[in-house]
This record gives C-alpha cells, structure tokens and sequence, in this order.
C-alpha cells in the first residue's frame, strides 16, 4: 500500500528573516530619501523666505525713495516770475511763516504759501515725504502723497534664534500735508525687516563728489536739497546659519532739482 505523504510546501524560517530584513532595508532607505526630501524642502523654503524678506524691503525701501516729493518743483523760476514779489512781502515771509517748520516741512519759501519737503538722513533712519502711497479703499481721505519715516529699532519679538538682532521699522502717515501731525498721531507701522545686526545708510552729493553720514534739508548746507543718492549697507542674520550682507542704492526720480547726467 502506497503511503500519503502530508509535508507542504511553503518558506523556511530563514527564509522569513531573510525576506524582513530585506523589507526593513528596502523602508529604511525609502524612509531616509524621503525625510531627506523633506528637510531639503524646509531649507529651501527657510532660505528662500529669508532672500524675499531682504529683497521685498530693499524694492519698498527704493520705491518710496524714487518717489520723494517736494512742492517746490511747483514754484516758478525767479526770473521767469512776471509779478515779483515787492521787498515789504519778502520780508514778511522771512521774518514770518518762514520759519515756522516741522518734521517733514520746512517754511514757506513763496509768497504763494509753498513749503519745501524736510529731509533727513541719519546713519539709521530715513524720514522724507513721498508720491508712493497706494490708495486701498475708496472712501478714505486719502492720496498718493504720505510722510515716510524708516527707522532701526531694538526688536522685542525676536525668536531666541535672533535675540539681540534689530528690526526696520516702516511708519507711514498719510496726512501728508498738515505739518501739525508729525508726531505719532495717525501713523500706520510696518515692521518691515527683522534680524538686522548692522545697518547704516549714507547720502551722495554730486556737486562735491562727497558721501555724507547725515543729511538734513533745513541745514545750510543741504538746504532745500535732497540726496543724489541713497546707500543702504546691511548685514542680516537668519535662522540656523543663515547670513546675509550687501549694500544697495537708490536714486530719487522725480527731478525736484534736475538730475545729473552721470548718475
């Protein structure tokens, strides 16, 4: 009699093993490119971030320079004014409304009542009028001039990763032509820039081929003038190692007293 055999086929426990080890492999790696790929997003992500944050304030920064406005490119040449003012009306005015400033307007320089933009430049902070506002809502009185002031702050919100780091600041009032809110009355504030260790920025005079590390309109020196060129120098810290250090210029566009040439 012919005797059944019941043995079935099927895996050796070696092999088993052999065949999880080698699923574990295949997943670790498959796990290790994809964890990769992800801290690879992340970086480019932080990185990128970084770069637009830098390259979006400096395109803010330029445009708002580009724009500065000054009523005085309103005023006619003395010469071509065929009814000049007498003496006794320019000594009113000297002796007057003249002398009556603020932050961001000097005196009348006009019998017609026309103030001159007051500029100033520090080495960390900009303040100036500008054509760059941008109306958002129709019903709001407002127009496309705007008193521009930028300023490097101490920045108490830092991450721990950029403590001791500072901040530009953008305060912009669109009261634009009423020389008594100056102060912090109306202002919107931006922060525009964190992480910022150094920053400086510097003024061009063309006629004496000169940079200078303060500008101010109502001094005699620079008065009713305004920069040839801005400078901006800027080092910038990032998250993790992240690093960033330049320099950038802006020129004013609209010719209040003519641009040079050469520039």
């Amino acid at each position: 009699m012919n005797s059944i055999s019941t043995r079935e086929d099927g895996f050796t426990l070696l092999e088993v093993l052999i065949a999880f080890a080698l699923l574990l492999f295949i997943t670790l790696i498959t796990y290790s490119k994809v964890a990769q790929s992800y801290r690879l997003r992340d970086k480019f992500l932080t990185e990128g971030d970084f770069h637009n944050s830098i390259a979006s304030a400096v395109e803010v920064i330029s445009r708002d320079v580009s724009m500065l406005y000054s009523p005085v490119i309103m005023v006619p040449r003395k010469d071509n004014d065929p009814n000049p003012p007498d003496a006794e009306t320019q000594k009113a005015i000297a002796e007057g409304d003249q002398t009556r400033g603020s932050k961001f307007w000097l005196g009348v320089i006009d019998v017609s009542g026309v103030r001159a933009m007051h500029f100033t430049g520090e080495e960390r902070s900009l303040r100036f009028v500008a054509a760059s506002h941008v109306r958002v809502y129709r019903e709001r009185p407002e127009s496309v001039f705007v008193k521009v002031h930028y300023s490097l702050e101490d920045d108490r919100e830092a991450p721990e990763a950029l403590q001791g780091t500072s901040i530009l600041v953008k305060r912009i009032n669109t009261s634009a032509f009423d020389p008594e809110l100056d102060d912090k009355e109306g202002y919107r504030v931006y922060r525009l820039l964190p992480g910022i260790k150094n920053m400086s920025f510097r003024y061009f005079e063309k006629a004496k081929e000169r940079w200078h590390s303060r500008w101010d309109s109502e001094t005699q020196d620079f008065r009713y003038r305004i920069p040839d060129l801005i400078e901006l120098a800027i080092e910038v810290q990032g998250t993790e190692t992240l690093s960033f250090q330049g320099s950038y210029l802006f020129r004013p566009e609209i010719p209040i007293y003519g641009i040079h040439p050469s520039l």
